[in-house]
């Protein structure tokens, strides 16, 4: 049962997020170089990187960005509080369905 003090918990939470919210899948990747000659054509631990982008959804279009290397633990973060924004959103609506007696009836026992 969430209590008027966990709710006021969660705001709280909420209210730390905000400022390093970022949205997005972060992903790593190593890749070859145009050299003909260079080792990362056929040794594959040879390969340049790694480098690594978000992606997200935007006007049902998937875009990226480049994350410096210096920045990588700051946008992990970011995304990692973005989920759980979204967790805290799912306990406050669930919290405010209860409060309006809304939601699943319980079945009759026959």
């Amino acid at each position: 049962m969430t209590t008027a003090r966990n709710i006021q918990g969660l705001l709280r939470e909420l209210d730390a997020l905000a400022p390093s919210l970022l949205f997005g899948s972060l992903s790593t990747t190593y890749r070859t170089c145009g050299k003909a000659s260079c080792a990362c054509r056929t040794d594959e631990s040879k390969r340049h990187g790694p480098y690594t982008h978000v992606s997200y959804r935007e006007d049902g279009k998937t875009r990226s960005y480049n994350v410096p290397a210096n920045q990588r633990e700051r946008v992990e973060a970011g995304i990692a509080a973005w989920e759980r924004m979204h967790q805290i959103a799912r306990e406050l609506a669930e919290h405010n369905r209860r409060e309006l007696g809304l939601g699943p009836s319980k079945r009759r026992a026959r």
